[in-house]
């Protein structure tokens, strides 16, 4: 009889929480005080598998509640000194295009003057993005096709497309559309590469893809688009006609996020 309660108090000691410098253990294993582990830290074991110890540089990564911890890789660049990196990139679409009908003159436009209310804006290339670092680089990218809807040789119309930032221009190219032949309604793939001068401040910022007419010859007085077809021409819809802008902003960082438990 003396074995059997030796035994049945033996199995409960091996089933109860235990404490180490606490009597009122809150887990299997409660140590209120340090822990120096000095040979393997094994998780995610099971009555089959002992668990795995990680490799050199892992982090012990929680999965949350009642889930096994993993080991996890940290992979973080290696940052140079003043060298420019690639923090942000994107690209966008748009179909709706514009298509503007008032001729606005053949005038010069300089980096930085303000986005004139004559210009047509492509809405949906409308997009923020934001600048993490006091030194950088932005790269802008818009490619569309434009279209006329003439329907006689010779006729056509000079436009300009302008990429820009804060309603500041930073990149502009005018552009011929005409017939040259007999063929009607021609287009032409027009493509506008701006970038900033200056380092843009840290903080939000706004893109924006805007077009003008500017002139029209030979008698021409029909429609242009820009990103859409023209109306009433047949030869192209506006999915053959859709805008493309890509934003690529380079920094050199001096900031960083931390790496904190959530």
């Amino acid at each position: 009889m003396k074995y059997i309660l030796f035994l049945v108090s033996l199995c409960s000691i091996l089933n109860a929480q235990v404490g180490i410098n606490t009597s009122k253990p809150k887990e299997a294993l409660d140590i209120q005080g340090s822990l120096t582990v000095r040979q393997h830290l094994r998780v995610g074991g099971t009555n089959q598998s002992e668990g795995k110890t990680g490799r050199n540089m892992n982090l012990l990564v929680s999965n949350g509640e009642n889930k096994a911890p993993e080991w996890k890789s940290l992979r973080i660049p290696v940052i140079k000194p003043k060298r420019y990196y690639l923090l942000y990139t994107d690209s966008f679409n748009d179909r709706v295009g514009v298509r503007p009908s008032t001729a606005t003159g053949a005038s010069t436009y300089n980096y930085g003057m303000s986005l004139p209310s004559s210009w047509s804006t492509i809405s949906e290339l409308t997009k923020e993005f934001t600048v993490t670092n006091a030194d950088s680089k932005a790269y802008f990218l818009y490619e569309a096709v434009a279209h006329i809807n003439s329907s006689t040789q010779y006729n056509g119309l000079d436009f300009a497309c302008g990429i820009f930032v804060d309603n500041s221009l930073i990149g502009v190219r005018t552009a011929d559309l005409h017939q040259a032949t007999a063929a009607t309604y021609p287009f032409i793939t027009y493509t506008l590469m701006a970038t900033s001068q200056t380092s843009l401040s840290v903080g939000t910022h706004e893109v924006k893809v805007a077009c003008t007419r500017r002139t029209n010859y030979g008698g021409f007085t029909g429609n242009l688009g820009v990103g859409t077809n023209a109306t009433g021409a047949t030869n192209i819809d506006n999915f053959m006609a859709q805008s493309s802008l890509k934003v690529e902003i380079f920094e050199v960082p001096t900031k960083f996020l931390n790496i904190v438990n959530e």
